[in-house]
């Protein structure tokens, strides 16, 4: 199965386990020791994990800056 077709595929599974992790009725640990919920996260996580390889190292390296500047205003404004 392609990247894109496992994204989509897995989108509503991924759905249910955020809304019971936020919803506190699943505690992320044990959504992770679930099989499926361990597949649904992961699976979501190889197509960010393939956008980041195909990324230039001055991309990777914009992207972190970014990153590293909103960590700093967030601190700057007491971590809110």
């Amino acid at each position: 199965m392609d990247p894109e077709a496992r994204e989509g595929a897995g989108r509503p599974v991924r759905q249910d386990l955020a809304r019971k992790v936020l919803g506190g009725r699943l505690e992320l640990k044990d959504a992770l020791d679930d099989p499926s919920g361990f597949r649904a996260l992961t699976d979501g996580l190889s197509g960010m994990r393939e956008s980041w390889r195909s990324m230039s190292p001055q991309d990777r390296q914009a992207v972190r800056t970014e990153v590293e500047e909103k960590a700093a205003e967030k601190e700057a404004e007491g971590g809110r």
